[in-house]
């Protein structure tokens, strides 16, 4: 009986494990901007747990974009020799929206368990023009989605280069408008997702470079933490094999 409980324990621990989130170690990647002449460069420190977990071409790939370029920053079509602006201070972004104007950069916030965390951050040459929270933008907190390590907020995010804003639209239906120079909110409204031509979502979705004789092809746009969704089953396995184990060693 009591060896029958340890290995339904045994088990349960695993599954927990397998549908918890999971954390990749940063790797240094490449972002495009829409018009795909600005390239945002993103590089870590050489270490053991870069790139920690995948496959040894991203090793590879990690160590060529190193050699290529010698600090973060945007570039002008991907040339090491014409930076726009850099920077070499450990800032470590994982997910970002990249202008076609070369000089604004939009940083979105994927960490957090409360509702007062970053949303996403405005960069104007590097230099932060404005963070918004969460609770910023969402009022209806009741519509914010957690997993284990992150927020989910938003229904759409757009960057708009020809108005030069950042425009989103929050889970509980709030659409904002906001200018990137200076971090107002241009327009708020109460209106639901529509399909908007000329959006850059190439940044949102598609963070590998598909140039053919560029070298950065390899680099893929990884952030902290790669959420699995399923962590809330997790946590109730997790559960059950605590009291599982409690009363083994009552029995014991």
């Amino acid at each position: 009986m009591i060896r029958s409980v340890r290995i339904l324990a045994f088990v349960l621990f695993f599954a927990s494990a397998a549908f918890a989130d999971t954390f990749a170690s940063p790797c240094p990647y490449v972002v495009k901007s829409a018009d795909m002449t600005k390239h945002f460069v993103m590089l870590t420190k050489a270490s053991e747990y870069e790139c920690g977990g995948r496959p040894e071409a991203e090793f590879k790939a990690a160590k060529a974009l190193r050699e290529r370029y010698k600090s973060s920053g945007v570039y002008e079509n991907g040339d090491p020799a014409k930076p726009l602006w850099t920077f070499n201070k450990d800032w470590w972004i994982g997910k970002v929206y990249v202008a076609n104007d070369g000089v604004h950069i939009v940083h979105m916030g994927r960490l957090g368990s409360r509702p007062s965390v970053e949303a996403f951050t405005i960069y104007k040459n590097g230099k932060p023009v404005r963070t918004f929270k969460v609770n910023e933008l969402v009022r209806d907190e009741s519509a914010i989605r957690y997993t284990t390590s992150t927020i989910k907020w938003s229904k759409s995010v757009y960057l708009d280069d020809r108005n030069s804003s950042i425009d989103v639209e929050t889970n509980d239906g709030i659409s904002y408008s906001i200018d990137l120079a200076t971090g107002k909110i241009l327009n708020e409204s109460k209106a639901s997702t529509v399909d908007q031509p000329g959006a850059n979502t190439a940044n949102a979705t598609n963070t590998t470079n598909t140039d053919d004789d560029d070298d950065d092809d390899d680099i893929a746009n990884t952030a902290d933490a790669e959420p699995s969704g399923r962590s809330c089953f997790g946590a109730f396995i997790f559960l059950g094999v605590i009291g599982i184990l409690t009363v083994s060693r009552r029995l014991l």
